[in-house]
């Protein structure tokens, strides 16, 4: 599923600002899964890298995938890797957030600021997926945009997916 794995620091300096965030356990552990590869540090045996084979049993028919923005992170990378590894697949619903080559995420550290004492997350290593078209910086894009209204929502109707019942039937 993905490419490569990698951050762009092997230890977090300034540690007083990561207070209680495992900062100290992941520069004293860290060295052991990194391997510098140029500007970046490649993370070793990362899941995901590994190539397996498809099973026997498998299901090759048409595949129809709903989507929304409100879906990130695993959706993005599902539906990246989906899109571009697979035939007979529609996407019907809204752009998948997030950006379809990359995601940003794993081991995550809180940062606390000095002075004011805000928090802010960030995340500091980034899955390249093994999906190669050109960045467009938006997530995946459905091939059938169709989205709820406010009436729909108020009615407790589901157009995206009366949409694709409607589209399955007409396919058979």
């Amino acid at each position: 599923m993905y490419e490569k794995v990698y951050t762009k620091t092997k230890k977090i300096k300034d540690r007083k600002y990561f207070k209680k965030q495992g900062v100290f356990l992941s520069n004293t552990l860290g060295w052991l899964r990194l391997k510098k590869n140029g500007d970046t540090y490649t993370i070793r045996r990362a899941e995901g890298i590994d190539v397996y084979p498809a099973k026997a049993i498998n299901f090759n028919g048409q595949l129809y995938i709903l989507t929304n923005g409100d879906s990130f992170s695993a959706t993005g990378e599902f539906t990246s890797f989906i899109k571009h590894h697979r035939d007979n697949v529609t996407f019907i619903g809204e752009e998948v957030g997030g950006n379809a080559l990359q995601n940003t995420s794993g081991l995550m550290c809180k940062i606390t600021l000095p002075n004011s004492q805000q928090q802010a997350i960030i995340s500091i290593i980034t899955y390249k997926m093994n999906v190669h078209p050109e960045n467009s910086s938006h997530g995946v894009m459905p091939d059938h945009w169709v989205k709820n209204t406010i009436t729909n929502e108020l009615e407790g109707k589901d157009q995206v997916m009366d949409f694709t019942v409607d589209l399955i039937k007409k396919s058979l």
